[in-house]
């Protein structure tokens, strides 16, 4: 398991997540520049060989991604 997460700004950012089993990568970037801004991410990954990779830039973002399973792959 691997996951690099950046949450920038002056805005609000929330973040969940959970790995479980070989391989699995998620790359979160969440970027955020005004102060009434949000954005949340929940992941959860299980299984071999998942990855995820979410940028969220903006204001009320919100995403929920769920992988279970082998070779799965996601960018949002």
């Amino acid at each position: 398991s691997r996951a690099v997460v950046e949450q920038d700004g002056d805005g609000s950012t929330d973040l969940t997540l959970g790995q479980e089993g070989n391989a699995n990568l998620a790359l979160v970037y969440q970027r955020e520049d005004l102060a009434a801004a949000q954005t949340s991410a929940a992941i959860l990954q299980r299984g071999n060989g998942n990855s995820i990779v979410l940028v969220q830039d903006g204001s009320d973002n919100q995403a929920s991604l769920t992988q279970t399973g082998d070779g799965n792959s996601m960018t949002a």
